[in-house]
């Protein structure tokens, strides 16, 4: 008897053993299966709110927008990419519904959710800075100022989007009637597409523009008519002739025309005054 319980102690110990790896593999495969589910469903609710909002369906996507970010918060928690994300769409949301001031609640959350998670001076964040700008310069201006010049700021000299950010600030400085500030960071912005994309990019060819569109408000005709002409045969290769930035272009170089010609009409020729005044004797 003392044998057999001598050999069962051992047999018991093991079984326990492996009932314990059992459970633990069922629980790993258990909460894979979990987060597997949550992704899908979480997916789902994205494709569901993107056809609501297509079909101009607001209210119910602003329900499944909550419904995203509770999800998102539950499954993968409040700092995850998926949350904030899922917060994004949220604000957005309230903003196309007029419903500015949740709309602005939301983007500090998202922005201070993400200092939390990733640091100031993250992707994520500066990601986050761009959209609030954004946002607030549709409201008022002098708000978004502080929020495009941090995002500059945080920026590194080799981030891609640091040009895209000069030339927030540029857009932003321009609608606060600071010209000469405007113009120097849309030139430092195009001079920065230039380097990282090249001439022949959209962006660069739309910051062309836009530097262009600065000069000609200020009736500086011949920097805007040579950065025109840089930027329209250009366009050709990159833009359907549809476009409205390829018409527009059209339009600001067809009234540079216009208004140097106008110019021109008016300059008094000397030459035919000196020869109708002089006599022969």
């Amino acid at each position: 008897m003392r044998n057999r319980n001598f050999l069962l102690k051992p047999l018991i110990k093991w079984v326990f053993i492996i009932f314990l790896l059992t459970l633990s593999v069922t629980e790993t495969v258990f909460a894979q299966t979990e987060a597997e589910n949550a992704e899908k469903l979480w997916n789902l609710r994205q494709s569901e709110i993107e056809q609501l909002y297509q079909e101009g369906n607001l209210a119910s996507a602003l329900n499944s927008a909550q419904e995203a970010v509770s999800l998102a918060e539950k499954a993968f928690g409040s700092g995850s990419l998926k949350s904030i994300s899922s917060l994004m769409i949220l604000a957005q949301i309230h903003t196309e519904l007029d419903q500015l001031e949740e709309a602005n609640q939301i983007y500090q959350l998202s922005l201070e959710t993400c200092v939390t998670s990733f640091g100031e001076a993250a992707p994520e964040t500066l990601s986050v800075l761009d959209n609030y700008g954004k946002f607030l310069n549709s409201i008022d201006p002098e708000m978004a100022e502080p929020v495009f010049q941090e995002a500059l700021r945080l920026s590194e000299e080799g981030d891609p989007q640091r040009a895209f950010r000069m030339k927030s600030v540029g857009l932003n400085l321009q609608e606060l009637g600071r010209i000469t500030e405007a113009k120097d960071m849309l030139s430092q912005a195009l001079k920065a597409y230039k380097k990282i994309l090249g001439e022949n990019n959209a962006d660069t060819i739309d910051t062309t523009v836009k530097l262009a569109q600065l000069y000609l408000s200020q009736g500086k005709l011949k920097e805007a008519h040579e950065l025109f002409e840089t930027a329209l045969p250009l366009m050709s290769g990159v833009l359907e002739e549809t476009n409205l930035l390829y018409l527009e272009s059209k339009d600001n170089l067809a009234e540079i025309y216009r208004l140097q010609l106008n110019i021109h009409r008016r300059k008094p020729c000397f030459y035919k005054v000196c020869k109708s005044s002089f006599r022969v004797w």
